[in-house]
């Protein structure tokens, strides 16, 4: 029968966290490649995706932010998917919003959403300019592709921070999950 694919030969998640798990055990095989500068390509392999997505929704469970709406506005780029999957992960609420919309549109929509936090590229930081002290989200997180640098600050006082960065909440979701932290792995789904 052409096009009847068996269920045994292909895995069924129950949940991304599940997807996520399984795409780590690909290991080293390129996901994607992606343009970061005029000049640079990068690659991003399916064990990078995986361990980004799994650390960044470890951060954001541990920052309260479970069952609450996070804002996403940003050019199509690999923090894109890796925020939107691991806010599921999370059991949060991903609002993304057109980064074509009016700076003012955004933050609204944003303030209407009753967002905690919002991750938002420095294109899109740029565009909103002054508006961007009007966002009413807790955290402000950059998701800025130059920017590799790890966290220096203390992961006791990142709850509390108003700006972060997509890597440094990376970082600190490792180190939850290096002491045993397992709050991800603790929520059930109905």
């Amino acid at each position: 029968m052409k096009g009847f694919y068996p269920k045994d030969r292909y895995p069924c998640f129950q949940d991304f966290r599940a997807l996520i798990a399984y795409t780590s055990k690909i290991g080293d095989k390129t996901l994607y490649k992606y343009l970061v500068n005029k000049d640079e390509v990068r690659e991003l392999s399916y064990k990078q995706f995986s361990d980004n997505v799994i650390n960044l929704a470890t951060a954001i469970y541990a920052l309260g932010l479970k069952n609450k709406k996070i804002a996403l506005v940003a050019e199509s780029c690999p923090e894109w998917l890796q925020v939107y999957i691991a806010t599921i992960c999370a059991s949060a609420v991903i609002v993304p919003i057109d980064k074509e919309l009016m700076p003012d549109q955004i933050v609204s929509f944003a303030n209407v959403s009753e967002c905690e936090a919002v991750f938002i590229t420095p294109a899109c930081k740029k565009k909103l300019g002054a508006q961007l002290d009007c966002l009413q989200a807790k955290h402000v997180i950059d998701i800025d592709q130059n920017a590799f640098i790890p966290y220096d600050g203390s992961y006791e006082t990142i709850a509390e921070e108003k700006n972060l960065n997509i890597y440094a909440l990376i970082a600190y979701g490792a180190h939850l999950l290096s002491i045993g932290y397992m709050g991800i792995y603790n929520i059930t789904y109905n």
